[in-house]
């Protein structure tokens, strides 16, 4: 990385003389003989200016202007350092905030110098974009962009109005989302104004939509380069026209009218003027540069150029002068002098191919509008997300650091790098800025700078910005903020959301102090407090850095503020101490894996090397080590470890990533890790992590605590070690997580796309679930995840990960307890429970105060979707505006327990607790509820159940309602898997759901499972379900899919079973003929709709198991199975009441009697599935006019049936499952938002 050296500019302008320090943005109006000794003088070289100026100059009067500037310097305010703060932002992940959406590639005017080439882009096909196309854009940006609220999409072309049903179709989409994602989207529409009619105006005026509009000046210039396309025409009067009665009309809603000039109008003074006349108050006028064409500017007209800027410059400041105002607002000299925008984007400028990105009419994604058509820049398109990742690496990765023309430039903290496609194309490569280019950017902030100074000078407000200039004679002068004419503010603000223990108030700190403002911040109950007093337009500043700036685990839910006094004796900022004993409304964010400095310390530092507590405020344990609220270190569980002199300097250092970082210690004063055997008596090792590398290599089980609770570790490549650890544990088939030491192993395991890599390298590193690369050169033991065409696999997430594991480890990295009980974290219980189990144990001597499971994720659609939310995630909140304010207790489901509470719109979803099958996990639950309740201050004053009798979480329900007196509210399971959807993507309804899952308690006696449900607010109404099969011996068929395959054999064959069933028959347990008889006997059974069991007896019947081990065994076996084959469509019937997918079964097992290929019978199913679900669905939705429709249950994590399904969907909006599970995991929010809906 370049440094950035302490730097300065001056220049002459009007006969005044002006330095502007680089690095600290401020400028200094001095005169004639301060410029000569600043022509020599560093700040240590009083005897060269001497030498060179005593004999012109009073010796005397030399020396008092160094002192003043050496003052200066004392300051940093000329020969500023780089401040570091820049520095902090180069490794940021890169969010998507803009699309520019080239709408049209088509065009009705002929511009010569436009580089789409009249909309088709040089040879990229001519079409309009569709609203398909749009819609799946709008959605790309709202998943691309994260958690940042403030998204921009500019409607481009071409002329965008070439396809103006498209553009009125797309803005209200982004209406419609917005909202459910809690995104504030700003729309702009490029035009050059032919087809902008009245009805057009209406419309964008009442959308609120920023209109950009092209003409160029005077006629006559307007009309030698703009004409119509194909007749040749003139088109300035009819433009004019339309612009002037468009702008008459915006009352205050953004627009700017661009013009160009080009070696034709190098007197561009005129154009801007005639532009004004029109009655044009915000202009810009562009410069038009290029290789060919008679127009293109040369460095022949550089001369004509610089005076001509000169000349506008003087009139724009005799018009502000004269009070004109924002009346003439010229883009380009209302630059913000004080260093303007967030620090990244100064120092990053151009945000193409990370930050900005355009989409074109086919839906292929481009860095910008600019690239459009170029060979080699195709970054994805909006149907498969992004596919090559390098281009937006190489662009984000390119900076003022890393391009050493720009390092060593005066400007650029104000162009930050320039235009990525000007650099390639006329630069020659990405790091060599144009150089004309960059002439004329220098020439428009000595002009700025100019004229704001001169009107500083006048006592006129110039500038929307802060700027601090300093005058000479005496050059200590008078600073902007003590202007008579600035107006000084002091604000209230309240920062909601995840604002505590993440950096907030250090972010806060930093904002205030580098704009000179003064005030308080403080962590309270609420989340933060700021009060901020300085000028307006600095405020306005802060409070866009704060947005901007937010540290790695921050997220803002809301941001309120409101007037106050002024404080005229404050001079100082400072972070206050929380105030205590109030009620808590802020949240906490989740435990996340070490930032990149924290990596760097974890090989280099000399206190921390190797140091496997490293974290600071970027990074580190939260959830698992707070006690209470606010989040202050005496709360926490790192109370018992008193901060040496080095760590209390680094925690109380303002500007440092460890302010008040409350986690914060190093190997003299932190935790650390002991080794033990099962005994409790502690392994005599010189170094810990050698020793357990090597038992680990020689096939022991470690028992590891990690950061919310215990892992059973081993060698994944050694057969007898995981056969052993599975014995041991009791889990014979279940599939082992798997832990790689580094991404480039991961890479040799499996197959990882775009988007999966995104969720596995996160800093929440939850499991993800990832195809088997075959061919992979790291050895597996087969009986890591048996029958099975996916591992789960993580990254390491904690620095005793990062320390512990080799490069090229693959170690089983399994949940530290016995099958069917919760995650242990209490040491005593885990050398109690795993003292047989784990043959030594790994344990630090940190309390773990919260048990927290690992996260599972698998990528769906290109979407990552949750098998499990916990460890990463948790607890924070999901937004959800459709709910009441009023506090309700969800207790989910007793498979894949996760319960909810809800603090106002904001919901908060428990920990995975897992399956309530024994005392463990029903106290666990008890416990988290009401730590939640304790730790958020929630008392709820409803509580929500799922509707079947016998669940453990509906008792404890009924319980908690009847000791607290507050109502208890049953919900149908199968209604709130739904309404979860509709909570998540805020549809209030009416809504079709399609819930497919294993079994779920229905109002009419039988059991439910595969239901087509028409959904509106707390209220639905079963329309459709698939068939009715019995379920032969209840519960038991649950577990022994045998039992409803055989039920489907003697239904289809009778007596006259063919022999491969026979022979199939033969395999089944002990007892089956009991089961036969009565399936032939009139004996009454348990009926069933239920998908999931479907799936169960057709991978039965393929031979793919009678008896589960493990929840849904025998259909993860199914879906691996089909392999590549594609499958062809089996009967089934549909009558517009029961989807019966009886023919399909009868099909699949007459495929097995003929010999058919077992892959292509499950392929053939799954399509089967998907295609039925899907004209099922869009004949409910056309009978019943519906036009949303969600699908959810367990069935829907299967990845084939779920792409099969979005690929054949045809009618509607398709909604998922994306902040939750789509399994049980999920339920509670599906049963809190419809217990809100409850009047």
């Amino acid at each position: 990385m370049l440094e950035l050296k302490p730097m300065i500019h001056k220049f002459r302008m009007k006969d005044n003389y002006y330095c502007l320090d680089v690095n600290s943005g401020i400028i200094h109006v001095i005169d004639e003989l301060i410029d000569k000794v600043l022509d020599i003088y560093d700040g240590t070289n009083r005897d060269a200016v001497h030498v060179a100026l005593d004999s012109s100059q009073d010796p005397v009067e030399l020396n008092e202007i160094m002192d003043e500037l050496d003052e200066l310097i004392a300051a940093e305010q000329l020969f500023a350092p780089m401040s570091t703060e820049f520095k902090l932002v180069v490794g940021e992940k890169p969010i998507v905030k803009a699309l520019c959406l080239n709408i049209a590639h088509d065009c009705n005017l002929a511009c010569k110098y436009c580089f789409a080439s009249q909309g088709d882009y040089g040879g990229v096909k001519r079409e309009l974009m569709s609203f398909d196309v749009a819609k799946r854009a709008v959605d790309f940006l709202i998943q691309m962009s994260g958690s940042r609220q403030h998204c921009e999409i500019d409607f481009f072309g071409g002329e965008p109005l070439l396809n103006w049903e498209v553009v009125k179709q797309t803005v209200e989409y982004i209406e419609q989302e917005a909202p459910k994602y809690n995104k504030i989207f700003k729309l702009t529409l490029t035009t050059n104004g032919m087809l902008l009619n009245q009805e057009k105006i209406d419309y964008v005026n009442e959308h609120k939509m920023s209109l950009v509009l092209s003409l160029d000046g005077r006629e006559d210039v307007h009309n030698a380069m703009r004409p119509v396309a194909g007749s040749g025409a003139n088109s300035y009067e009819y433009i004019a026209k339309n612009l002037v009665n468009a702008v008459k009309q915006r009352h205050g809603l953004e627009y700017y009218v661009r013009g160009t000039y080009t070696h034709k109008n190098l007197d561009f003074t005129k154009d801007v003027l005639a532009m004004s006349d029109l009655g044009f108050e915000h202009l810009s006028m562009e410069p038009v540069v290029g290789e060919d064409g008679d127009y293109v500017l040369r460095e022949e007209d550089w001369p004509a150029l610089e005076k001509e800027y000169e000349k506008l410059a003087e009139i724009y400041l005799e018009r502000q002068k004269e009070g004109w105002g924002e009346k003439f607002n010229f883009f380009h000299f209302r630059m913000d002098l004080y260093r303007g925008p967030c620090m990244a984007k100064r120092l990053r400028g151009c945000g193409a191919g990370h930050e900005y990105m355009a989409v074109v009419p086919n839906g292929d994604i481009y860095p910008c509008h600019q690239f459009v058509g170029k060979d080699g820049y195709i970054l994805g398109n909006v149907y498969e997300g992004l596919q090559n990742t390098e281009i937006p690496k190489d662009f984000r990765n390119t900076h003022v650091f890393t391009k050493p023309t720009c390092a060593e430039c005066w400007a650029k903290f104000f162009c930050s790098g320039g235009c990525h496609a000007n650099n390639i194309t006329l630069g020659g490569d990405l790091e060599t800025p144009y150089e004309f280019g960059c002439r004329l950017q220098k020439k428009r902030i000595e002009c700025a700078i100019m004229i704001q100074a001169e009107l500083e000078q006048a006592g006129i407000d110039g500038s929307r910005f802060r700027l601090i200039i300093n005058y000479s004679p005496s050059i200590v002068g008078v600073h902007m903020k003590e202007n008579s004419n600035q107006t000084i503010e002091r604000w209230g603000i309240r920062y909601t959301g995840i604002v505590q223990g993440v950096g907030f108030r250090p972010l806060v700190s930093m904002c205030a102090h580098s704009l000179g403002l003064t005030g308080i911040v403080y962590n309270d109950s609420r989340g933060v407090y700021v009060e901020i007093q300085g000028p307006l337009g600095a405020l306005q500043l802060f409070l866009d850095a704060i947005q901007e700036e937010q540290p790695r685990l921050c997220r803002i839910t809301s941001q309120t503020v409101q007037p106050l006094t002024i404080k005229d004796e404050e001079t100082t900022f400072s972070v206050e101490p929380s105030p205590l004993g109030e009620d808590v409304s802020t949240f906490i964010s989740a435990d996340t894996a070490p930032c990149k400095d924290c990596l760097k310390e974890l090989q280099h530092d000399k206190r921390r090397q190797e140091y496997s507590f490293i974290n600071c405020t970027n990074c580190g344990p939260r959830y698992t080590i707070i006690k209470s609220l606010p989040y202050d270190r005496e709360r926490t569980t790192m109370n018992e470890f008193p901060m040496c002199e080095a760590c209390l300097a680094e925690y109380e250092d303002i500007e440092g990533r460890r302010y008040r970082a409350e986690p914060n210690a190093c190997s003299h004063c932190g935790p650390r890790y002991t080794l033990y055997k099962p005994n409790r008596t502690a392994v005599d090792t010189v170094n810990v992590w050698n020793t357990t590398r090597e038992l680990i290599n020689e096939g022991s089980i470690i028992a590891i605590k990690g950061v919310g609770g215990y892992h059973l570790v081993c060698d994944a490549g050694n057969d007898a070690v995981v056969q052993r650890l599975r014995k041991r544990k009791n889990r014979p088939h279940k599939p082992l997580a798997i832990m790689v030491g580094s991404l480039d192993t991961a890479i040799e395991l499996v197959q990882i796309s775009d988007v999966e890599l995104d969720v596995l390298t996160g800093m929440e590193r939850p499991i993800v679930l990832l195809e088997r690369n075959h061919n992979s050169s790291v050895r597996l033991s087969s009986h890591v995840a048996p029958d099975n065409h996916m591992l789960g696999v993580m990254l390491p997430y904690t620095p005793m990960h990062e320390v512990l594991l080799p490069s090229d480890a693959a170690w089983v990295m399994t949940s530290g307890n016995r099958s069917g009980d919760p995650v242990l974290y209490n040491d005593d219980q885990a050398f109690n429970e795993l003292g047989e189990v784990a043959d030594y144990f790994l344990v630090h001597n940190r309390e773990i105060y919260a048990p927290l499971d690992d996260s599972v994720v698998m990528v769906i659609n290109n979407k990552p979707r949750f098998i499990r939310r916990s460890r990463g995630y948790v607890p924070e909140p999901i937004h959800c505006e459709s709910i009441e304010a009023t506090p309700i207790l969800a207790m989910g489901s007793d498979l894949k327990n996760a319960f909810a509470l809800n603090k106002g719109t904001e919901i908060l979803i428990g920990p995975h607790i897992g399956d309530l099958e024994n005392a463990s996990t029903h106290e666990t639950l008890e416990w988290t509820i009401n730590r939640y309740e304790n730790l958020f201050s929630i008392k709820p004053n409803r509580i929500i159940v799922d509707s079947h009798p016998q669940f453990f979480s509906s008792h404890l329900g009924e319980h908690i309602g009847e000791s607290s007196q507050i109502p208890v509210v049953t919900i149908q399971h199968h209604h709130a898997h739904i309404a979860s959807v509709m909570a998540e993507h805020n549809l209030t309804g009416p809504v079709l759901g399609i819930a497919m899952d294993g079994t779920g308690y229905s109002p009419d006696g039988t059991i439910w499972g595969g239901e087509f449900l028409l959904c509106k607010g707390n209220q639905y109404q079963r329309l459709a379900h698939i068939h009715e099969a019995p379920l032969p011996g209840g519960e038991k068929a649950v577990s022994e899919p045998w039992r409803q395959a055989l039920w489907y054999i003697r239904n289809y064959y009778g007596n006259d079973i063919p022999s491969a069933y026979q022979t199939w028959m033969e395999n089944l347990p002990k007892g089956w003929k009991i089961l036969d008889k009565a399936l032939q006997s009139t004996m009454p059974m348990i009926q069933a709709t239920s998908c999931g069991r479907l799936f169960d007896a057709v991978g039965s019947l393929l031979g793919l198991g009678m008896i589960h081990t493990y929840d849904a065994q025998i259909t993860i076996a199914l879906e691996a199975l089909c392999g590549e084959e594609k499958g062809s469509l089996l009967d089934y019937n549909y009558d517009g009441k029961v989807l019966d997918f009886t023919p399909t079964v009868q099909a699949i097992m007459d495929g097995v009697v003929q010999g058919e290929s077992r892959a292509h019978l499950a392929a053939s199913f799954h399509k089967t599935i998907a295609i039925a679900v899907c004209e099922t669905t869009a004949d409910l939705m056309e009978r019943y006019k519906i036009s949303d429709a969600a699908i959810s249950g367990g069935v829907f994590q299967n990845r084939k049936l779920v792409e099969l399904i979005y690929r054949t969907w045809h009618v509607g909006n398709l909604y998922m499952n994306e902040a939750v599970p789509a399994n049980d995991g999920g339920l509670a929010l599906g049963q809190l938002w419809l217990g809100s809906q409850i009047r």
